[in-house]
């Protein structure tokens, strides 16, 4: 006898024992090995081998346990391969077709493409999905053979059931209904031991792949992955048979390959099948990172950089524990990070109390995430708690003494770090607590920060009229830079009310005095706080109220003409400033009361000295403007550190073509939180760059300089009119009416004159003579989009226009329409270059110039052909 004849035998043996099984399946694979009908020994024992493999408890249909993850492929349940030649290995006369009234595969689209997906061939060709497959008919006529219409063809969800989940409908339900009827009979079973059932369900839908021979990625087919834990052990075979797969067909099958002759390979074909089935259930070895690999976050998935899935979408079978979740058996939540560590600190983060507070929002994981907290800092704490309240107390101290953390932060940052019944300890054990040792600690602080000299930022946020969005600019901005911590807010009182400014200050290192006007505080009063070096001391009813840690502070107040009008209306209305006698008050001829200087020099000499002693202690300015389209933000700074610096020069705010932001929405309650994040941190990086950019002047020219006369790129934004020294025409300086402005034509002319000046900035070209109005030569017009659009705009010989011939809208009649045609071209030319709709342009650049050139000798028809192209502009 051969060593071939002995593995033969040694196979036989181990299949013999299956003869009797109860599981008919492998009743009939055993049957087929042993009777093939083959005269090649090699083939004979293949067969043997792969059954033996299939049917063992290793790695086989026999396999036990009580946990198994895996996934259902949607293409290959609800298709059957499409085998029509009977001497093919792979033919089965039991699939179930579902054909069209010419017998051939019933042809469904689905959503994802994966049908109409080009597949390699083993000779190399390429054969459409569809044409190897036939639909189902038991999914077809069930309904089932459609994945689903909670997503569309890019895998988004766009029906959601009451959950938050996707609503399912088709072969994703139907699975679903598998898994949980295999849950509820095991959680029902009387069989079922202290150990607990658990399942959870997600189906992948947005993942990809590289494509084998294209160069490019192609979607991977969609399918359900699951996770589960049953009470006790079950075998593989159960498991697919609970989770669909049809072994009604491979018993049907087998027995008709047991009639065939010559049938070693067809059983080798099916045997093969079943084995590569087993692939999609396997045994569990680490139950973390399979929970997590169904949301793409477990160590593997992450390395080959798979798509994430929000665990809120995950299905939760979890009829033994109510009150648990995916997220927090996983460590998995739509809102923390993946590169958190401490799964401890991460499902305190979510515990009810801290749910509450919306604490996950506070930390991040290093300090340039912009949270309050990061996470060593929590670990710091935790660890400090274990050696009690005065541990704890140092630890904090110490972040307090690095400027890392503020004392308003001490309560959060306990929340944050200790599980829920050791924080309420804390905060509840009385004088044997930590509430003592933090009230003495705060004490101590705050004397000594009053005492301490610290520089203070000032801002001013200002709109020409009410919902502009400055408030919430405001908020929005100082949250940001502090790191998650909201800015205490100082409102004005109610008429009659003696409610004090400051009153609900509590250390924030920010502050926000909202809806500024002149009556709010005296001028002293407003010089004091605003000073950069103060001590942060503010009058108060009771006893002088103590900013002591105030970094930034900032005013929001609603002035048509802006900064400008802000400090005079200061000068002229605010409690105290006629104690100062330098403003003289007459009657003009509407009954009007206009203020102007007083004509005497010691008048002029005050009056200069105040207003320059304001200018300096509001250093940046921040105008919002809004249209019906959009917002402009334009941040501005003083043109000069020493106002004193030159007699030949004014006292202006200037700003730079970097430092206007333009946002395509308006900053109101509609914006979400994530559009609001990210135009502060535009006008974070604007403010920065902006002081960087002047401090660079003043480190290369001296302190003494205006930047507008050595830096072209600082244009002015507003003129506070400071004259020189002589103070000739000073009277001039301060006019300033008790009109009552309407919102009407007076805001459209100057919203249309800062849209123009836009413009006019975003040319590149100086201001004209015209106040608010557009002009320059049209070669400097078609520059601007040959150089930031990608455009080739050009005059045509035949339009009667010249390159030399100036663009000018300052004549245009009609307000409405000036408004309309300038903040269309804004639009344009602050879209990025890829987004440009050459459609679009066309239309806006031909309304523009034909109305700005009516108003000149050079006169564009209106039925001008204008005829743009994509990347091509071309004036007719």
């Amino acid at each position: 006898m051969t060593e071939l004849d002995n593995k033969i035998k040694q196979m036989e043996s181990k299949l013999r024992r299956y003869k009797r099984s109860r599981n008919e399946l492998y009743r009939v694979m055993v049957d087929v090995a042993l009777n093939l009908d083959t005269d090649d020994d090699n083939e004979r024992l293949k067969v043997l081998s792969k059954l033996v493999d299939l049917l063992g408890k290793n790695r086989g249909l026999s396999t036990i346990s009580r946990q198994w993850t895996g996934q259902q492929h949607w293409g290959y349940m609800v298709n059957d391969p499409w085998i029509v030649d009977k001497t093919n290995p792979s033919y089965s006369p039991f699939y179930n077709y579902a054909l069209d009234a010419n017998g051939k595969p019933l042809q469904l689209s689905d959503q994802f493409g994966e049908m109409d997906r080009l597949d390699v061939e083993d000779d190399g060709t390429r054969k459409l999905h569809c044409e190897k497959v036939c639909p189902d008919a038991y999914f077809v006529n069930n309904n089932f053979w459609d994945f689903g219409d909670a997503w569309d063809g890019h895998g988004n969800i766009i029906k959601f059931d009451n959950n938050g989940r996707p609503a399912l409908s088709g072969w994703s339900k139907w699975f679903y209904d598998l898994m949980s009827a295999m849950v509820d009979y095991y959680s029902t079973s009387a069989t079922k031991s202290r150990n607990l059932t658990q399942a959870f369900l997600n189906f992948h839908v947005q993942d990809d792949q590289a494509s084998k021979v294209d160069g490019d990625v192609e979607h991977t087919p969609v399918h359900a992955q699951y996770y589960t834990q049953l009470p006790n052990n079950i075998s593989r075979y159960q498991l697919m048979k609970w989770l669909g797969v049809d072994f009604d067909f491979y018993i049907k099958t087998f027995k008709w390959i047991g009639q065939q002759s010559n049938n070693a390979s067809r059983a080798l074909t099916f045997i093969n099948q079943l084995t590569n089935l087993l692939m999609n259930f396997q045994v569990v070895v680490n139950k973390k990172n399979s929970l997590l690999y169904l949301v793409h976050e477990s160590k593997s998935a992450l390395a080959f950089d798979k798509p994430l899935y929000r665990p809120s979408w995950v299905f939760e079978f979890l009829p033994d524990q109510p009150n648990t979740s995916f997220s927090k058996l996983s460590g998995a939540w739509d809102d923390t990070p993946l590169n958190w560590t401490d799964d401890a600190i991460v499902a305190n983060l979510h515990s009810p109390l801290n749910q509450k507070y919306h604490s996950i929002d506070m930390v991040g994981r290093t300090k340039n995430e912009h949270k309050r907290f990061t996470i060593s800092q929590l670990k710091a704490i935790r660890t400090a708690a274990s050696h009690g309240p005065s541990a704890v107390m140092e630890q904090f101290a110490e972040f307090v003494d690095k400027d890392e953390l503020y004392l308003a932060d001490f309560w959060d940052l306990l929340r944050c770090s200790l599980d829920t019944e050791d924080f309420h300890d804390y905060e509840f054990d009385g004088m044997n607590g930590i509430s003592p040792l933090f009230m003495s600690y705060k004490r101590r602080e705050i004397e000594a920060l009053g005492t301490m000299k610290k520089h203070r930022n000032v801002m001013l946020i200002l709109g020409d009229r009410g919902g502009s969005g400055k408030s919430r600019l405001a908020k929005a901005l100082l949250t940001y830079m502090y790191n998650g911590r909201g800015p205490s807010i100082a409102t004005q009182p109610g008429k009659g009310k003696t409610v004090d400014l400051f009153e609900s200050y509590n250390g924030e290192p920010s502050v926000v005095v909202d809806e500024f006007t002149e009556h709010m505080m005296g001028l002293n009063e407003f010089k004091a706080i605003t000073d950069p070096w103060g001590d942060g001391h503010t009058s108060s009813r009771n006893s002088n109220q103590n900013l002591y840690n105030m970094r930034d502070l900032a005013f929001t107040g609603a002035y048509r003409n802006g900064v400008s009008e802000l400090i005079k209306k200061m000068l002229a209305y605010s409690p105290g400033a006629s104690e100062f006698g330098f403003l003289e008050c007459h009657i003009n001829g509407d009954g009007e009361k206009v203020w102007s200087i007083k004509q005497d020099p010691v008048s002029q000499d005050e009056y200069m000295t105040q207003l320059s002693q304001i200018a300096r202690r509001l250093p940046v300015v921040i105008n919002v403007s809004y249209t019906d389209k959009a917002t402009t933000i334009k941040i501005s700074i003083l043109n000069c550190q020493n106002a004193n610096a030159s007699d030949n020069n004014v006292m202006k705010y200037v700003a730079t073509a970097d430092s206007t932001i333009r946002v395509n929405t308006l900053i109101n309650d509609s914006m979400t939180d994530e559009q609001m994040l990210a135009v502060v941190k535009r006008v974070d990086r604007a403010i920065t760059n902006l002081k960087a950019k002047a401090k660079a002047d003043y480190d290369k020219y001296g302190s003494n300089v205006f930047l507008d006369d050595v830096d072209s790129d600082f244009v002015t934004s507003a003129d506070l009119g400071l004259m020189p020294a002589n103070h000739q025409n000073s009277k001039a300086i301060h006019v300033m009416g008790d009109t009552t402005y309407n919102d009407g034509s007076m805001n459209k002319q100057r919203t249309l004159e800062r849209a123009r000046d836009d413009v006019q900035r975003l040319l590149d070209i100086s201001t004209t003579s015209v106040p608010g109005a557009v002009q320059c030569t049209l070669m400097a017009f078609c520059d601007y989009f040959n150089k930031n659009l990608g455009l080739h705009l050009f005059v045509n010989e035949g339009s009667g226009l010249n390159y030399d011939d100036v663009v000018d809208d300052s004549q245009f009649n009609d307000l409405n329409l000036r408004l309309v045609h300038i903040d269309n071209l804004l639009d344009l030319m602050t879209t990025r270059r890829s987004e440009v709709d050459a459609n679009n342009a066309e239309t806006i650049i031909n309304n523009y110039l034909h109305d700005a050139f009516t108003s000149t000798v050079k006169q564009g028809p209106r039925n001008a052909v204008y005829a743009v192209k994509i990347n091509k502009v071309v004036i007719m």
